[in-house]
Parts: structure tokens; sequence; C-alpha cells
């Protein structure tokens, strides 16, 4: 019986190991049928996968996250569930194409959101397989080195649009339901697909190269659409110009979707974004999409045509993003902004450095900053080293040569040193393996443009007295004012007495400049406002800008008691951007100004206590809540709706909620008036309440 054992071992682990690295499968194609079911909340689905292998097995699996009912179709196959996977077993043969069919039901926990089906005209739904993993509503692979060709149907309640990746093939109306086609001619990985649905219009374009773009669009919203997608265009015939390789997929498209986990996630062919994002003509001064865009649209390239074999090589993706999106930026809004951008993060990256927080690009834990922003520095100071025609050649090259592979860092390294006929160890050494950032390097290759040398030498006078460098800040300041020097200035002044006469006439200088940005400078640092630059910081209340317009109401309320009543008439119909900060600071003032419209003030309490509603979007909510937060005045319905929103799927907006209610609890009668309301939420909610009420 032992030695019958010992001859079995070598077999069994040889197959175990086959089943979970699973290297010798090759998915060619997952074609599904997927019924979606908002009110449960469920994805019924019948799969086909057509896969080959490199290696004989006995058994392939699946990723299925917590899939039920699963109900095999192919004969000759046998299957087993757990909680994360689908077995099939068989006797698989190298380099035979099979094809199984099976039918399975999930209730995804995550990756796939169900909003607002209480009320039908706001109702979406949207995935986020990255970081969440798609095999909670489509059985596939997580690891992302398989990239498969993915050619999915839908049945959803009909009078929605449902937008997926590739090609819209088909839409056939039935009497309660649409069924919907999509077809995708090339491979990605898993964590790429997509899904959203709602009620969506849209709007189509054409690149230069004629690739269709569509740009979706709530109706609601149909006065945000050209500001919110402004220069898109422009910037996908720049990528595919500067980058030199087409655009990969078949066409693209772009999707605002509430309460989106990020800013932006580049599905293949098919960016869903927050509707954080959408902006009319005077918010787009402010807060755009511009960055975000271009960042998204980069990423087609840069992590879904080539992706990265692993975490270690996270910054192939977000680096390149990153990078190619400031570079669209540059084209937009001149050099100026690309390099005053570029200074800022390296500002960012040398204090994260010098105080021991720096990170090697190839770190796998690396943070956000380090993989996009300590990315793109690597870029911008390699492709000024190698010489601009040289690093596109690279570039070019490596999508050329890799794409729909996945990808390393030494792939990239190797490819540019064959190139560019030179040894790159240094750049690998200093940029990618380093913990610190380069700063010396970085500041010599700003200082290489003309605009930068004025901001560093002006930058350079923050330590001095005023009257040391009074005639830079006034030049700095003398029409045509540079945006950038102007707001350097106005920081400079605002670390002065501003009630001096010289301080006071400086400022004067940029409140009458022509650039708005030196203007809302001067409303975002100068708090205490001198009686002789009442008349002209009260102009800021009509700049067309709501960052200028929030900051100078604010400031002027509480500066001058007298003319409170005024400032509040003065902006009482605005709303400011899609997260109504403006609004929601003009209610909270209204509230503490008893002498304004007094007969009126339950109408605005419940104006500002509905935008905490699960209605609204988060950065709405999270606004409101702020604001009641800050003049303490909390009702039933604002608690109840903070309580519930401590369950809410996004997790910086939980954490916030949160973090509140703990803080609140620390009031003896908001405490009481929060348990007795908990006897009204779920069972989650109340067992959060417990946790920190015990």
């Amino acid at each position: 019986m032992k030695k019958i054992y010992l001859l079995f071992l070598p077999f069994f682990f040889t197959e175990l190991i086959c089943a979970q690295n699973q290297t010798h499968l090759d998915i060619k194609n997952i074609s599904a049928f997927l019924k979606i079911s908002p009110v449960k909340k469920q994805v019924a689905g019948e799969v086909e996968l057509q896969f080959i292998l490199n290696k004989a097995c006995d058994s392939i699996f699946l990723d299925a996250k917590n899939m039920k009912e699963v109900v095999l179709k192919t004969p000759q196959i046998s299957v087993k569930t757990t909680s994360q996977k689908i077995w099939f077993y068989n006797d698989f043969k190298v380099d035979s194409l099979y094809s199984i069919q099976f039918k399975y039901l999930a209730k995804p926990q995550q990756t796939l959101y169900f909003n607002n089906w209480e009320t039908p005209e706001r109702a979406q739904i949207f995935s986020q397989g990255q970081g969440k993993y798609t095999s909670h509503w489509l059985p596939s692979l997580d690891d992302m080195n398989d990239k498969i060709e993915f050619d999915l149907s839908f049945e959803a309640p009909r009078d929605y649009t449902l937008i997926s990746n590739g090609k819209l093939i088909s839409k056939n109306d039935l009497e309660e339901v649409s069924r919907w086609t999509y077809d995708m001619q090339k491979p990605m990985s898993s964590y790429l697909v997509m899904l959203a649905l709602g009620k969506f219009d849209y709007k189509k374009i054409q690149s230069k190269s004629g690739l269709p773009i569509y740009l979706y669009y709530a109706p609601r919203h149909q006065n945000l659409v050209e500001p919110t997608y402004r220069y898109t265009q422009e910037i996908f015939d720049f990528l595919e110009s500067n980058i030199g390789v087409a655009y990969p997929w078949q066409n693209y498209k772009q999707v605002p979707v509430k309460d989106f986990l990020y800013a932006g996630m580049e599905n293949t062919g098919a960016t869903v974004f927050s509707e954080q994002f959408l902006t009319d003509s005077i918010g787009f001064v402010d807060q755009n999409y511009v960055n975000v865009n271009a960042h998204e649209l980069a990423h087609q390239w840069f992590g879904n045509l080539i992706t990265e074999t692993s975490s270690t090589h996270h910054w192939l993706h977000e680096g390149f993003a990153t990078y190619y999106a400031l570079k669209a930026e540059r084209e937009i809004f001149g050099d100026d902004y690309f390099y005053y951008s570029m200074y800022q993060t390296a500002e960012r990256l040398s204090e994260a450095s010098q105080s021991g927080r720096g990170e090697a690009l190839l770190n796998t834990k690396a943070s956000s900053l380090t993989y996009y922003q300590k990315g793109a520095w690597a870029l911008f100071f390699l492709e000024n080293k190698l010489g601009e025609s040289v690093f596109k050649k690279i570039v070019k090259s490596f999508l050329e040569k890799y794409a729909y592979q996945n990808v390393r860092t030494e792939d990239f390294i190797m490819l540019a040193e064959e190139i560019s006929g030179k040894d790159l160890g240094w750049f690998e050494e200093k940029w990618l393996l380093a913990n610190t950032f380069p700063s010396y390097e970085a500041m010599r290759l700003l200082s290489t443009n003309e605009f930068m040398q004025k901001y560093l030498a002006l930058n350079a006078l923050r330590e001095l007295p005023l009257e040391q460098k009074i005639k830079d800040l006034k030049n700095a300041l003398s029409v045509p004012v540079n945006d950038y020097l102007g707001q350097e200035a106005v920081i400079q002044l605002s670390l002065e007495n501003t009630h001096s006469p010289e301080v006071v006439a400086l400022l004067k200088m940029a409140l009458k400049s022509e650039s708005l940005l030196v203007k809302q400078s001067v409303a975002l640092h100068i708090d205490k406002i001198p009686p002789t630059l009442k008349e002209e910081y009260e102009q800021l209340l009509y700049e067309k800008s709501y960052t200028t317009q929030e900051a100078a109401l604010l400031n002027l309320w509480i500066n001058f008691q007298e003319n409170r009543v005024s400032y509040l008439d003065q902006l009482k119909d605005k709303h400011g951007f899609y997260n109504k900060s403006l609004r929601h600071l003009w209610l909270g003032l209204h509230l503490a100004t008893p002498s304004y419209d007094p007969h009126n003030k339950s109408i605005i309490f419940q104006e500002l206590n509905q935008y905490t509603n699960a209605l609204h979007d988060i950065s709405i909510r999270r606004n409101a809540f702020s604001i009641i937060r800050q003049i303490n005045l909390w009702s039933d319905e604002s608690l109840l709706n903070l309580i519930k929103a401590t369950q809410h799927y996004n997790w910086r907006f939980y954490s916030f909620a949160r973090n509140l209610i703990k803080e609140l609890t620390k009031q003896r009668e908001l405490k009481e008036q929060i348990i007795a309301l908990s006897q009204q939420v779920e069972f989650r909610n109340k067992q959060f309440l417990k946790t920190i009420l015990d």
C-alpha cells in the first residue's frame, strides 16, 4: 500500500500544479448570453467557452465567484463548482480546440453595481473589473495574462440603453426586454470586460482616421455634453498621431455613471467615468474631464493593447497613460501648463522621497503617486535624453511587437536599448529601481524651459522680506500677466501683512488683471480682506469661475457681516459644479444668517437635507453632509441617510460616512437620536452602529 501511494504521488502533484497554474490553458473565446435582472440584482448566463491546451490535463477552471445553478450542456465533461471557481474535468488533449457550454446564476456582491432601481429614470447598472474581478458576474479568468476574445449578448429591461465592449451587431426590442449583441474582434484581459445600462443618449463624432466615437450622457445632462467632452476628438487624433500606432479597437465609447468607484476606468474600447466630471462651460475652467479623458484613452494602447504580466510592471500602464495624457494636454493648453504640471508632481515626489516615503517604480505595492507620476516623470526624462524621434520609434515598436500580448519592463528596456543603441542601465537604476526621486536631475530638466526659469526664480524669493522682492512681484502682476507667475505672486503676498498699503496695491493689480486664475488665487489665498480692498474683492462674486465665487462668498461673508444679506442675494440662484458645492455653501450660510429671508428657513433646511438622499451622486451627498456638520443641524432624514451611507459600496464614501457617524456619537443628544433611528435600518447598518455604540 505504501509503495503504490509513492508511485502515484508524482502524478498527483503534476495534475494539481497543472490545474492551479493553468499556464497550459489558452482560452480563445468566451461567448455569453446574459439576462440582467436589476430588481433581483442578478445575472443569469449561458456561456460557450472555447480553448486549447499546450499540455495534456484532466481539468481546467474558470474563476467564478459564488455562482449558483451551474448546469453543464456539453456531454462527456464533468463539472464541479466551489465558491471561487467552476471546474471542468475530462481527458483534455494537446492542441485540440475544445468547446464547453454551461449555464449559471450570479448575484454579484461587487464588480457589478445596481443603482437607484426604485427610481426608474435614474436607474443604472455598471461594472468595474479592475481590482474587483469580472468573475463576480461573468465566469472568466482573473489572471490578466490570458487574453480572450469576448462576444457578449444581453437581455435587459426595455427602454434602457445597454453598452458593452465592441461593435453593436444587433438590438431587438421585445415586449418587456431588449436584446443587445456586441462583437469583439481582438482579445483582451478579463478585467477589461464591461457593461453599463441606464437612460442614455449619445452624441457620435468621428476621429480624423474615421473611427466612430460615442459620447454617452443622461438626457437630463444634455446641456453638459459639449463642455464635458470638449477636446475629445483633438485628444484622440493627437494620441493616434503621436503614438504612431492606430487605435486598436473597433470603436470608442465613454459613459458617465453615478457613484463610480474611481475617476475613470479604461475598459477595452469603452471608458466608464464618474459623473463628478460632468461640467458646464463655467465649471470647465476649474474642474474638467480633459486629463481623465486623455488618460483613459491612452490606456487603450498602454494597458489594453499591451498588458502587464504582473503588478511589478504596473507603471507600464499608469506611467505611460499619465505621460501621454499630459502630452495631449500640452497640445491643448500649451507649454506653460505642461511644465507647471510636471513641476507640481516633481515637488510632491521630492517631498515623499525626502521624508522617506519614496518608492521604486518596480515595487509591487507602490502608491498611485509612484506608478502614475513617477512613471510619467521617468518617461519624460527618457524622452529628453534619447530625443523625441528615437523615443517615438521605441514606443511604436514596443506596441507593435507586443500587440495583444503581456509585457514586462525588461521587454521595454531591451527594445529601447536596441533602437537607441545606448545602455540604459543608468535609467533602470535611477528611475525604476531606486526608492528616491532624482530631484536634482528633474529640476535641471525643467530649467531648460524659459517659463520655468522665470517661475523658479520667482518661487525662490518666498523667504525674502517684502521690500527685497516687491519689484519682482509687481513685474509678475504687470500686463500681460502669466497665469502661473501671477498666482505665485499672490501666494507670496498672502504670507505678508495683507493690510499694508504695499500689499493692497499689488493685490489690486492682481484683481484688475485679465487672468482668471490670478484673480482666483486672490479668492483662495486672501481670506482676511482689508477694507481698502473690499470693493475690488467683491467683484470676484461675478467671475466666471465657481471656485472663485465659492471662496469669495465665504470670505466676504466672514469679513463683512453688515453686507451678508447682499452677498447671499447675489448668488442665490447659483449651484456651481456638478457636486453643488456652491449651492451647499449658500444654503449653509443662509441658515447661519438669521436676518436673511427668515420666513423660508425651513424650506432651505429641507433642500439641504434632501441632497443627502441616495438619489444623488456621492459627491453631492458628501458636500451636503459636510455643510450640515459645520452648522450642526441634523434632522432625522439626514442622520438616517448618513447611517445608510456607512454601507455604500464606494469605500471612500462609506469611510467618510463611518468616520462622521463616530464623531457625531460623541455628542449625547445626537447619539440618542442615532440609537432611535437604528431601528429603521437594515441588519448591516445595525451591526455597524452596534460596534461603535458599544
